[in-house]
């Protein structure tokens, strides 16, 4: 008995499905549902349509690229992010052409050349005279492999450092007030910077990267700012400091508490 003639109803599923094969779809919308879940982010339309911009922008042979946006997947804050080092670290350590005969005879690892670079990619938005220092700090020799433990406390501090440098950019810009330019009273700043130093101290020997962001959340514009600015000095010869020398100091302060890996 031969088999029974399927309906057009049949044979149009068939197609769509064998289309979404054929094209890896299916597959992909299950990693990128997968990712959500274990994200779990806010906006969840949003992070699924940056996950699936990436994918269709991405240079698949690019590992810098490809570690970042994993790395980008969610907040350095969530708990979801240690989950996404891991996949980082394990996708910045394989070697560029995997089904080579070179990369066969040698043992997976990601070198400190492309693991500078990646720390460059992260910082990319903060200008460099800001954060030279910092990967001074961080940064590893280009021929030894970085392992893992040192892969996760970098890439934390980079990302900390980025919401650290904003902010110091969100003080800034309310002690300035409704002053024209981008100075304000030098007196406030050195109040503000001392106050940094001395929350930084409280933590002893915890330094971690995230301890650090959140002793510095003391100096939040809702909890210390404004208080500063309704007991300024009625003074019309205070010297002032800019915006260039008030970041320079504070990030001098969060970057003295950073070890020095190199």
């Amino acid at each position: 008995m031969g088999d029974r003639k399927k309906s057009p109803i049949e044979e149009r599923k068939q197609q769509y499905k064998d289309y979404l094969d054929k094209t890896d779809v299916t597959s992909q919308v299950r990693e990128a549902l997968l990712k959500l879940i274990e994200n779990q982010p806010k906006d969840p339309m949003l992070f699924l349509a940056n996950y699936f911009d990436n994918i269709s922008t991405s240079d698949k042979s690019d590992k810098i690229t490809t570690v970042h946006q994993i790395l980008q997947l969610t907040h350095h804050s969530q708990q979801s992010f240690q989950t996404n080092l891991i996949v980082a670290y394990d996708a910045a350590s394989l070697a560029k052409n995997p089904n080579s005969k070179k990369a066969s005879m040698n043992r997976p690892g990601l070198t400190g050349s492309v693991f500078e670079e990646l720390l460059a990619t992260i910082l990319s938005n903060v200008p460099k005279n800001l954060h030279a220092t910092l990967l001074e700090r961080i940064g590893c020799r280009a021929s030894e492999m970085v392992p893992f433990g040192v892969f996760r406390y970098c890439i934390t501090v980079c990302y900390v450092f980025v919401d650290f440098v904003k902010l110091c950019g969100s003080i800034f810009s309310v002690l300035c007030g409704k002053q024209s330019g981008k100075v304000t009273d030098k007196d406030i700043c050195e109040i503000v910077i001392s106050s940094l130093k001395d929350a930084l101290d409280s933590l002893q020997d915890d330094n971690s990267p995230c301890s650090i962001l959140e002793a510095a959340y003391v100096l939040r514009p809702d909890k210390l700012a404004s208080s500063l600015l309704s007991n300024k000095s009625s003074k019309t010869d205070k010297s002032t400091m800019n915006e260039d020398d008030f970041m320079k100091e504070m990030i001098d302060v969060f970057t003295s508490k950073i070890k020095v890996l190199k």
